[in-house]
């Protein structure tokens, strides 16, 4: 599970739109790196609790959702962020991965999300783990009216703070409880704030219409069975590759490394 900057911009949708694709040129251009990746899905974003089952030739029901999870090997899944959270989730034979807004929030993403999996894998106690990703921090957050109401009426003033005399939200503190209410351990080491980071798209700190590709504030989730998946970073890319034992022997590391190198223009 990895997250991906702006130095990855999402591309226009008309150019990609919702549901699975299987076009190799996209993918590496959504991912920066198409190596080992056979499928890429995105679901259209309305901040809802809907989640939906990738399987090998569709996703299962209306593409409307802000929820994704698959069983399959190699089948990439992707939601695109501005400020809302990312949320990639995994668990032994499946991955996930979630849009969260306060109102997918305070509708139940999360929980679906989780239920999904674990009704994926059989069972309901399954261990998933979380990585979340950007998104705009309390400081940056302000949050009043109606919407306020909506919120305080689930979670109280628990996830309120007091900034220059005006009421902010806090999504990672929403996001913190609900998981651990569901028995979910997370890594919050990616929730840069979009709105302070300048590699990273916000809604709210410059109106753009830009998205990052949960290759990070694009969140991607990748299964790989008893392969094995090998994220790669350096300064303005990311990538990562499947590695069994035939890729390996043909070379898919260097590859992935050269093709790396060659996204920074620094072969060292």
């Amino acid at each position: 599970m990895f997250f991906l900057d702006n130095s990855t911009p999402a591309p226009k949708r008309e150019l990609w739109p919702a549901g699975l694709c299987f076009d190799d040129e996209l993918i590496t251009q959504v991912t920066g790196i198409g190596a080992g990746i056979e499928a890429l899905a995105r679901a259209y974003q309305h901040h809802s609790n809907q989640v939906r089952i990738v399987e090998r030739d569709r996703i299962v029901g209306p593409v409307e959702a802000d929820g994704l999870v698959t069983g399959l090997d190699s089948f990439a899944l992707a939601v695109l962020t501005a400020d809302c959270v990312p949320v990639a989730f995994s668990a032994t034979g499946a991955v996930g991965i979630a849009h969260c807004g306060w109102k997918g929030i305070v509708g139940g993403i999360l929980a679906e999300s989780v239920k999904a999996i674990r009704e994926l894998v059989g069972d309901p106690s399954a261990n998933v783990e979380a990585a979340v990703g950007p998104h705009i921090c309390v400081e940056c957050y302000e949050f009043e009216g109606p919407s306020k109401a909506e919120v305080k009426k689930k979670y109280g003033d628990s996830a309120f703070r007091t900034v220059l005399a005006s009421s902010h939200l806090d999504l990672g503190a929403l996001i913190s409880y609900e998981l651990s209410e569901l028995g979910v351990s997370a890594d919050f080491t990616n929730d840069q704030c979009t709105n302070q980071t300048d590699t990273l798209n916000s809604y709210r700190g410059d109106g753009s219409e830009l998205r990052q590709t949960g290759l990070d504030s694009f969140a991607l989730a990748v299964l790989t069975a008893d392969c094995v998946p090998v994220a790669f970073s350096a300064t303005g890319a990311v990538g990562i590759a499947h590695c069994g034992w035939k890729g390996i022997v043909g070379g898919i590391l260097a590859e992935s490394v050269k093709a790396i190198r060659e996204l920074v223009g620094d072969p060292s």
